[in-house]
């Protein structure tokens, strides 16, 4: 009997677990046999992913000027996509700021586990998160907005070397956003 269910298990991809009994147990109806498909298992195993694109829907890196560099010292990558358009954590991390403030409008900018900084600028209200949460990447934290010295709907996205923003070095952030996007 155990090896015809072990064969029709394999045949069908399942995992099946039958319960170890002892002789004493044996006088009652038999114990259940429960079945798993593969594919839950493997799914519960994977982790949460190392990273992902911010914006949630669909968006538009624009032109030259909204890039890193872009002809007038712009600090990051603008990513435009509809006001209310959710905004998520790309990389995980520790929020160190999230506030409201001049030209940033509302913001939130995180620390990941190895040093570098993200920010997220112009969020369409201040951010869902606070100072000290711990974010998971992929994980809302605001929507697309247009606060603070922003011309229409979008995302401004920087990155920073450790020890973090204006402490250390910016990063054109172009690359890995489009590698995030492809992966996601």
């Amino acid at each position: 009997m155990q090896r015809r269910t072990a064969a029709l298990a394999a045949v069908l991809g399942l995992l099946v677990v039958v319960p170890q009994v002892s002789a004493s147990v044996l006088q009652g109806p038999p114990a259940r046999v429960r079945t798993e498909p593969l594919s839950a298992i493997s799914r519960s195993a994977s982790t949460a992913p190392d990273a992902a694109f911010p914006v949630r829907g669909r968006h538009d890196f624009g032109t030259a000027v909204n890039g890193f560099g872009g002809g007038r010292g712009h600090q990051g990558q603008d990513i435009f996509a509809s006001c209310g358009t959710r905004v998520v954590a790309a990389r995980a991390g520790t929020v160190v700021e999230a506030e409201t403030g001049g030209n940033e409008g509302n913001y939130v900018v995180m620390k990941a586990a190895d040093g570098p900084h993200q920010a997220y600028l112009h969020l369409l209200r201040p951010g869902s998160v606070r100072k000290g949460d711990r974010v998971a990447a992929g994980e809302g934290i605001g929507k697309v907005g247009d606060s603070g010295n922003a011309d229409g709907c979008h995302l401004h996205f920087e990155l920073w070397t450790a020890p973090g923003r204006f402490t250390g070095s910016l990063m054109n952030p172009r690359a890995a956003l489009k590698r995030w996007a492809s992966e996601g």
